[in-house]
């Protein structure tokens, strides 16, 4: 049903809202700790563009590079999943 009800200003809501997410949690993350950051969309303005914004805005932050895949999109159907993301970044200060 959501292909049906999903609005274009719903996107960037949502997008809004896991920025704010992003924003809140970071400074409770304790240096060197990790921060997951998943959804269960395929859209890059909730994926890719959202996780390459909090790269460069947020302080002391890099991609978990000691990860063979520090991000992955998931379409649907592949493995028999829906569409899902995840990237994986480190706190590094």
């Amino acid at each position: 049903d959501i292909k049906v009800l999903r609005r274009a200003e719903d996107v960037a809501r949502a997008a809004a809202r896991q920025q704010a997410l992003l924003q809140a949690l970071w400074p409770l993350l304790a240096p060197g700790g990790r921060l997951v950051y998943a959804t269960c969309t395929t859209l890059r303005e909730e994926n890719q563009q959202q996780i390459g914004r909090f790269l460069q805005a947020a302080p002391a932050v890099a991609p978990a590079a000691s990860e063979p895949r520090t991000a992955r999109q998931i379409l649907p159907g592949e493995t028999n999943m829906d569409g899902f993301y995840y990237a994986c970044v480190n706190r590094v200060e």
